[in-house]
């Protein structure tokens, strides 16, 4: 499927001239693109890197020497609230038949084989790396790749610097061309394709002593065609090696194998935005300010001495507690100060703080000090969850908005990690890929913010025993993971149970035993457990407590 691998072809032969075509364009197609921060992309990611990780300035800048990163914390926190409340895995696929009247036993198959690919992938720690990269970068990359040793789909996260497309106008979702630029040691280029790439293109410019040093390892992909340059060597080419025939022999173009996740998208604009973006002028702003603050501190506890008609050596003077100046007869000392009305600076300070959380969707509460859920700064202990859930709703917006494009893009990693894998083993493939396509792959996330467990438990109960939700729906809400598996469980336990005689409330299928106990009430009832007036052990007048006043339904 690929040509031979070779020493490459200098950058005067037409194989150079296609790879600097195709960089060319793909580049001026993506220049197409408005630029933000007044800077393209490659250098937008460079300074969001850099107040990332508390590198936009110098050591030892004495402008901002705080250097608080509040940009930094606004990234963790909303890429911790994508995912929600997790507890094994950051999400779930969900399979249905498209058509109600289709077998269930298919979307039983892909979903263990899903499960199954997300296992083998390490999917929790590539999926928080990928979408802190959407946090902090605003765009999330994925890598689908076969693994003929191991036979199966391998997932892997890239860096979007990395990362150069083109994408059909009308379908933004859709990759017409692709070129992934990266570093590459040249020994390594040496061992992998036999050169080591033009020695002319250097990369040192981190390790300018290294040797044998860096060059770049190129890649170009199109639904027919994959090359591999180093620097200017092409050094592998051939056909698109997930090109698939169809059973008349017939060659079909094949796939992108990349993933693009936007972290927010607006309009026509291809690349994400991060969650901070908007609020690097003020954290500067806050730094400065803080910095303000700090000289004011420093000069009332070191204030500046005017001496006046002194004629010997300020340094002589002693400095100290109970420190006594003979400055003469005609000496005198004057402390400078500042005269006129203060400024404001800490209300100042607040309200730059306050407008940089509003502004990236992230209220003081989901810091966990509080805000304003209780109507004024401070830790917000007496709200009301109702309150403090309109407080946190900034951040369940946030958190919504972003899991349109990423339910969008899990959906397309499973689509084409089925396809790759029908394209190069079939055999192993427990189902066609026509057989996939006919079911509906939903991702489900976990609740935006906390839920008490015992609180979840009682609703089910209490709407199970009300006959208001089936189990496999109790099981969901339950986060059960294997929902078919665990309903057929639980009618072969119900089953040996009425073997020997113990007979529960309601079948499976919600109807009433006759004959058979009550369930127990819910947690509403005298047995604070929940239930209805109609039931038995429910909080009606007959079941009432001694004393107390019977509940209404």
């Amino acid at each position: 499927m690929f040509g031979p691998v070779g020493t490459g072809w200098r950058g005067t032969d037409p194989a150079s001239f296609m790879r600097s075509s195709a960089l060319g364009r793909i580049l001026n197609f993506e220049n197409m693109m408005h630029r933000r921060l007044g800077i393209v992309r490659s250098q937008r990611y460079i300074r969001l890197f850099n107040y990332y990780t508390n590198q936009n300035l110098p050591p030892d800048n004495v402008e901002q020497p705080l250097m608080i990163n509040y940009f930094k914390g606004i990234c963790d926190k909303h890429n911790s609230y994508l995912w929600g409340q997790w507890l094994k895995k950051l999400f779930n696929y969900r399979v249905e038949p498209r058509l109600p009247e289709a077998e269930t036993d298919l979307s039983q198959e892909v979903s263990r084989y899903l499960d199954r690919l997300m296992e083998q992938n390490n999917a929790n720690a590539v999926l928080w790396d990928a979408s802190l990269n959407g946090a902090v970068y605003g765009d999330s990359i994925f890598r689908l790749r076969w693994d003929d040793l191991q036979r199966r789909v391998v997932i892997d996260s890239m860096l979007p610097e990395w990362f150069h497309c083109r994408w059909d106008v009308v379908d933004m979702n859709r990759l017409t061309e692709v070129i992934v630029a990266y570093p590459m040691d040249r020994q390594d280029a040496i061992d992998k394709y036999g050169t080591a790439g033009n020695e002319g293109i250097d990369y040192d410019l981190i390790c300018p002593d290294y040797s044998p040093g860096f060059g770049i390892q190129w890649e170009h992909w199109t639904p027919t065609s994959y090359q591999i340059w180093v620097n200017d060597h092409l050094v592998r080419q051939g056909d698109n090696p997930y090109m698939r025939y169809d059973n008349d022999g017939n060659l079909y173009p094949g796939i992108i194998p990349f993933v693009h996740i936007p972290n927010m998208r607006v309009g026509g604009e291809y690349w994400g935005f991060s969650d901070g973006e908007n609020i690097l002028s003020l954290q500067d702003e806050l730094n400065r300010r803080m910095a303000d603050m700090g000289d004011t501190v420093n000069n009332h506890a070191h204030p500046i001495v005017a001496l006046k008609n002194f004629s010997g050596k300020s340094n002589d003077l002693p400095v100290g507690p109970d420190a006594v100046w003979d400055l003469g007869r005609d000496g005198a000392v004057q402390v400078v100060q500042w005269e006129g009305t203060p400024p404001a600076v800490m209300e100042y300070i607040r309200e730059c703080k306050q407008v940089m959380l509003d502004t990236c969707n992230m209220p003081e509460l989901a810091f966990g000090r509080g805000g304003r859920a209780s109507g004024k700064q401070g830790t917000g202990s007496s709200s009301s969850g109702l309150a403090m859930q309109l407080a946190m709703f900034p951040v369940v917006e946030r958190s919504n908005q972003k899991r349109i494009f990423w339910s969008m893009g899990l959906k397309q990693i499973a689509d084409l990690a089925i396809f790759i894998h029908a394209v190069m083993d079939p055999a192993t493939l427990p189902f066609t890929y026509e057989q996939f396509r006919e079911q509906e792959i939903i991702p489900e996330f976990s609740s935006v913010l906390p839920r008490d467990r015992m609180q979840i438990v009682n609703e089910v109960v209490a709407l199970s025993n009300a006959l208001l939700m089936s189990i496999p729906t109790a099981l969901k809400r339950l986060s059960e993971e294997h929902i078919e598996e665990e309903y057929k469980a639980i009618q072969k336990d119900g089953e040996f149970k009425a073997a020997l005689g113990i007979k529960p409330a309601s079948t499976p299928d919600k109807a009433p035993i006759p004959g058979a106990p009550p369930m127990p009430g819910g947690k509403n009832s005298d047995h604070g457990q929940g239930g209805q007036p109609g039931q038995q052990d429910g909080p009606g007048a007959p079941n009432a407590k001694p004393g107390a006043r019977a509940k209404e339904a």
